[in-house]
């Protein structure tokens, strides 16, 4: 009789037969209650020019962002780790994208080394596995290699670059106290960054391993900004008047990667591209002033700019306030009638009642200006030469 030995303590896993010449064979029941995964080691033949493989990878979905996406797609060249990150609205966009970025690099490196994308790898998503895409890929002699399911380790560059750029646009987020929304934006910028940087991997910078240039020589890194800094606009002087703002208030967002603009967030709810642009990177109004509403798919931002003072003669606006406030009652500026609450401008239009400034209005009844903030001063107190200059300091 057969005497059959199961040893199933640690490490032992063979039934054990007493017969000469048997031969042991595996416990099922070991097998089923320890499986565990073996350690994946990579033994990819390591790339040697651009293009030669270009990983890539979806991430999403999340929160509709500013323009309504709700993923973004990272397609990384794994011999410079320099990546292009697009933004999507449905995972069906993803092959055009991937398609547009392969054209557009056989287009770049045409005369520059004529370097051509070899392998594309990519997980077994339906987005990737198209027969649309695969038909194109064939054409265009492109070996693509898709993972085994379950097996994220395959593509791990690209798995890991969405990790690490999604906690980086996070952390951005919050530092500036902008809104969900902005995860679009917080992505594109930090992959501009990153692409400008040294990668761990490589020791090298990633733009500069994938065309060849010097980044430093070139000046490419004179257009870092702080995301979500103040940034003031240049308002072209066709469309404001002699004495409007030659600025507006913005938040910034971005460079664009074909204009070399900045990107920049408007108190009105737009994205626009900007090149004449003054940022203060230590000053982030949606800390301090901007106030946030989500009304359908726009974020509307109202406040001006209003540093922290203790000046009690400093207005919202960043101009001194005058020592003499007209309030209630207060003469009207154009020397009509005498009206309750704040100043009023009758009898023509706004530059009509500059000029009335300088020129020589009705002489107003000082009895009745009232001063809050100089309430416990007489008038002896009050230096007249220094009103006046404050008053055209601030209309300067």
């Amino acid at each position: 009789m057969l005497l059959i030995m199961l040893s199933v303590s640690k490490g032992q896993e063979n039934v054990a037969i007493d017969e000469p010449g048997a031969v042991p064979v595996k416990c099922v029941a070991c097998i089923e209650g320890k499986a565990s995964r073996p350690s994946f080691r990579s033994t990819e033949i390591k790339t040697t020019a651009p293009l030669q493989l270009i990983v890539s990878d979806l991430s999403g979905p999340y929160e509709h962002a500013i323009g309504n996406y709700q993923y973004f797609m990272a397609v990384i060249d794994d011999y410079s780790r320099f990546v292009e990150v697009f933004l999507l609205k449905k995972k069906s966009e993803a092959a055009d994208c991937l398609l547009h970025f392969i054209n557009q690099m056989h287009i770049k490196f045409k005369n520059n080394g004529d370097y051509r994308v070899g392998k594309v790898r990519s997980d077994n998503g339906g987005e990737y596995t198209s027969a649309l895409l695969e038909n194109e890929l064939n054409k265009l002699l492109i070996d693509h290699q898709l993972t085994v399911p379950y097996t994220p380790e395959q593509n791990g560059i690209a798995e890991r670059f969405n990790r690490t750029e999604r906690e980086k646009a996070k952390k951005m987020m919050f530092h500036a106290n902008l809104p969900k929304k902005f995860w679009g934006e917080a992505v594109l910028y930090a992959t501009y960054v990153s692409n400008r940087v040294v990668h761990s991997s490589t020791g090298a910078v990633p733009l500069e391993r994938f065309q060849g240039c010097d980044l430093r020589s070139t000046s490419g890194l004179n257009d870092l900004r702080v995301f979500g800094c103040a940034a003031y606009v240049m308002i072209p002087s066709e469309r404001r008047r002699k004495l409007d703002k030659n600025v507006e208030n913005a938040i910034f967002v971005g460079v664009d990667k074909n204009t070399k603009a900045y990107r920049v967030y408007t108190t009105d709810g737009t994205m626009k591209r900007k090149i004449a642009v003054t940022f203060d990177e230590h000053y982030f109004p949606a800390k301090m002033d901007w106030k946030f509403s989500r009304d359908a798919d726009v974020i509307y931002a109202v406040a001006p700019y209003a540093p922290e003072t203790d000046d009690p003669f400093y207005s919202a606006s960043g101009f001194p306030l005058p020592l003499l406030s007209f309030s209630s009652p207060a003469p009207s500026i154009s020397g009509g009638d005498e009206t309750e609450g704040d100043t009023t401008v009758s009898g023509g239009e706004e530059d009509s009642a500059v000029e009335n400034i300088f020129g020589e209005p009705d002489e107003p009844d000082l009895s009745v200006v009232k001063n809050p903030v100089l309430s416990d001063l007489s008038d002896d107190d009050i230096n007249p030469t220094s009103v006046l200059s404050v008053l055209l300091l601030q209309l300067s």
